[in-house]
C-alpha cells in the first residue's frame, strides 16, 4: 500500500464546483470536486492534464457564497485507465497562489 504523503490534511465536502482553464485554452472547463486542503485540490475529470500544467482556476463549494480563486499546479495525475470506484481519474493541483480569504474557508472546512 502506498504511503501517504500529503502535508495539510484534506477536507472531504459533498459539493464543490472547480472551474479552471490552462494557458493554451481560452475557455473554463468545469468539474467537480470533493477532496481540498490547504495545499491542494483533487480536481476529479476523466482528461486531466499532464504534470507542471499551470492552470487558473475558480472553486465554488455548497456551503459557502464566495468564489475561491487561484493559480495552482498539476502535480498528479489518474487517467481513465488507472482508475477505481475508490480512486476516480483526475489530477492533484498544488496552490501556487491562493489569496487569504480563500485560505480562510479552506481552513473553516
Amino acid at each position: 500500500m502506498a504511503q501517504d504523503t500529503r502535508k495539510d490534511p484534506r477536507a472531504k465536502v459533498l459539493t464543490m464546483t472547480v472551474r479552471y482553464k490552462s494557458a493554451t485554452i481560452d475557455e473554463f472547463i468545469e468539474h467537480h470536486s470533493h477532496d481540498v486542503s490547504r495545499g491542494g485540490i483533487f480536481i476529479k475529470t476523466p482528461s486531466p492534464f499532464p504534470s507542471g500544467t499551470l492552470l487558473k482556476f475558480e472553486l465554488k463549494i455548497a456551503e459557502e457564497q464566495k468564489v475561491m480563486q487561484g493559480v495552482g499546479r498539476v502535480v498528479w495525475k489518474r487517467e481513465a485507465g488507472e482508475s477505481g470506484s475508490d480512486s476516480p481519474a483526475g489530477m492533484g493541483v498544488k496552490f501556487i497562489k491562493i489569496d487569504n480569504e480563500s485560505k480562510g474557508v479552506i481552513d473553516r472546512l
